[in-house]
């Protein structure tokens, strides 16, 4: 079944949160995975995607799942780096710029 059996037979047709329906969509979904934040509903919403204006049928395409699990950990990993490669690099600014062991005290 499709959009249009559904609203031919006086029915409504509402998509997910995340509906893939363009790339626009698609890239805020991956956006929201790299978060961590709400992502086994993202998981559960794409391995259920069948295409366009289409029924989703529960865990139909699991390499869907594979493939979000699989950038869910590189993303994860890229911005975990990312983050701890500012605060070293704007600790050792801050070190040339004040001088050596700024950090310790007399005690």
């Amino acid at each position: 079944m499709d959009k249009w059996d559904c609203i031919n037979t006086g029915g409504t047709f509402d998509s997910y949160m995340f509906p893939y329906d363009n790339i626009y969509e698609s890239m805020f979904a991956l956006l929201h995975v790299s978060n961590n934040v709400g992502w086994a509903d993202v998981l559960y919403i794409t391995t259920s995607v069948r295409g366009i204006d289409l029924e989703p049928k529960l865990k139909t395409y699991l390499h869907n799942g594979l493939f979000l699990a699989i950038f869910m950990i590189f993303a994860y990993f890229f911005i975990l780096k990312l983050f701890v490669g500012v605060v070293i690099s704007t600790f050792n600014r801050e070190k040339e710029r004040i001088g050596k062991n700024f950090l310790l005290t007399d005690k």
